[in-house]
């Protein structure tokens, strides 16, 4: 186990090296290009950071030692967990195109793709617990650890995502609303 565990962390530091800052460049440009602001960027990447936080807790509460592939964890979560967003979020902005409230938008794309993104999460969580097969330990925790991750990234997109979204275009939206309102005094 131990000449198998040191192999396996060489190949996935080797492999991060190059991965992690790909994903991380390759995920931004890809928010940017499709929502066009910049708030769009931020907002998945904070959510993916607290989930990431979480995980890391979790992984010191489950007492589960830290490896090189613990490593490769984090940008697997930002490939997986930022579909959550894109989905969502992209729901929400035709529903702000339609004319509804942002609460209402965000309302009614959770109710939109929430079942499938919760039937997404059901079946990567249930995919990564069947690593509890593996005969190697460190590979059983990384199974574990990504299908805890996963869950995460869906309770933040759904929840902390959603609210400062919220925030963010109510402002905007009380900011027009009393700018046509001035428009309208005049």
């Amino acid at each position: 186990n131990g000449i198998i565990s040191h192999e396996m962390n060489e190949a996935t530091m080797e492999a991060n090296m190059i991965i992690m800052p790909s994903i991380f460049v390759v995920i931004c440009l890809i928010l940017l290009i499709m929502f066009k602001r910049i708030s769009y960027v931020i907002l998945p990447l904070a959510s993916l950071g607290i989930s990431i936080i979480w995980l890391f807790g979790t992984m010191a509460l489950l007492k589960i030692s830290f490896n090189m592939m613990m490593v490769a964890i984090v940008p697997l979560l930002m490939g997986l967990g930022v579909d959550y967003s894109v989905h969502l979020f992209h729901n929400y902005k035709s529903e702000l195109n339609e004319g509804k409230s942002p609460g209402l938008a965000i309302i009614a794309s959770i109710q939109d793709v929430g079942m499938a993104i919760f039937l997404a999460t059901l079946t990567t969580v249930i995919a990564f617990l069947s690593f509890l097969t593996a005969g190697i330990p460190p590979l059983r925790d990384f199974g574990v650890l990504c299908a805890f991750g996963i869950i995460y990234t869906l309770v933040t997109a759904l929840t902390f995502q959603t609210a400062v979204r919220y925030l963010i275009d109510r402002k905007k939206t009380k900011d027009l609303i009393s700018k046509s309102n001035k428009k309208i005094s005049l």
